[in-house]
């Protein structure tokens, strides 16, 4: 199904992109106040941002690993799957409180 939905898309300059917004500093601090439920207020919703931000940024190099692995399989195979892994909210705190 996924891949139906982005075949339309011919070229990547079809596709909108978020730039990063924030140094990596920030982004380790809203990762790190997240998982420990230390913000509330103003800097909660700033340390949404920041995660929602990143997250949104590595969604296009994510679709050009996937697109490019699909394009070069398809001249091997037509019974390739490929899929692409994006983590929930959930799991990347998860993931930050097990560091």
């Amino acid at each position: 199904m996924l891949l139906t939905l982005l075949s339309p898309l011919r070229r990547f300059s079809d596709v909108a992109f978020v730039k990063p917004l924030y140094p990596r500093g920030r982004v380790d601090w809203a990762g790190e106040s997240l998982n420990d439920f230390r913000v509330e207020g103003e800097d909660f919703e700033l340390a949404w941002e920041i995660m929602s931000n990143w997250c949104a940024a590595h969604t296009l190099p994510l679709l050009v690993v996937q697109r490019t692995l699909s394009r070069r399989m398809g001249g091997i195979t037509k019974d390739c799957l490929i899929g692409r892994r994006i983590k929930r909210v959930p799991s990347i705190l998860f993931k930050l409180a097990n560091q």
